[in-house]
């Protein structure tokens, strides 16, 4: 059985890392000394969710999102991205976000990583999607993150 990863399905998974951490309230105990509390936003969620059921393509499906969201669209993901961004040994070169308008449109476009009709794939984080596609827990982590962001409320999809 052949597997194929889309640049869809990939894209839909980074899209929503990009922008899936919301600031809370702050945690200050009345000393003055209290941090904003960043919590998890849906892709963060299904990750926890999907990772321990595909854990085998973790480290592959990480080194992808790393490429789209720190080195491909560096500067236009650069607010959204920046937890996933500092723990990322990437050297950013940035070349995808001068072309889209936002972090989103920019993990999605051509430039960052496209799949051809023969299967193999084009762009700035080509060498990582080639890498996830040969790892079938990787293909299925991220399919499984993409399909729990899409039936999350309030993101976008469908929702239950």
């Amino acid at each position: 059985m052949r597997v194929v990863l889309t640049a869809a399905a990939v894209a839909v998974c980074f899209v929503w890392s990009a922008a899936c951490s919301i600031e809370g309230k702050s945690d200050d105990d009345g000393n003055g000394g209290g941090q904003t509390v960043v919590e998890p936003g849906p892709t963060e969620v299904c990750e926890e969710m999907c990772v321990p059921l595909h854990a085998a393509g973790e480290a592959e499906y990480r080194t992808l999102r790393a490429c789209l969201l720190c080195n491909a669209c560096s500067s236009v993901c650069e607010t959204d991205a920046a937890a996933v961004c500092a723990d990322a040994m990437v050297q950013a070169t940035d070349a995808c976000s001068s072309l889209a308008p936002d972090c989103a449109s920019c993990v999605i476009s051509p430039c960052a990583v496209e799949q051809q009709p023969d299967t193999s794939f084009v762009g700035v984080c080509a060498a990582e999607a080639t890498a996830c596609q040969a790892n079938v827990p990787c293909i299925s982590l991220n399919n499984c993150v993409a399909n729990c962001v899409a039936n999350t409320p309030g993101t976008g999809g469908a929702g239950p």
